[in-house]
């Protein structure tokens, strides 16, 4: 178990967040899900300390499983 260290905090904060298609339809096809695998690793330029675990992406939902600091809110 490995724990993260802040300034003032240590933690292991884990996300699993899946997002799902309007009515589930099947659109995340190889061009789209090659596109969001490459747009997800550009918002770690703005949040460096963000880690992805896993990227999980089938045709109608997208599995992310990752670690973010306490510093922000799981919604963001």
């Amino acid at each position: 178990m490995k724990l993260h260290k802040s300034t003032h905090t240590v933690y292991k904060i884990q996300y699993h967040i899946v997002w799902i298609t309007r009515y589930r339809r099947k659109i995340l096809v190889t061009g789209i899900k090659s596109y969001l695998k490459i747009k997800l690793q550009e918002i770690r330029k703005y949040y460096p300390d963000w880690e992805y675990i896993e990227i999980g992406i089938k045709k109608d939902h997208v599995h992310l499983y990752m670690i973010i600091p306490p510093k922000y809110a799981g919604s963001k």
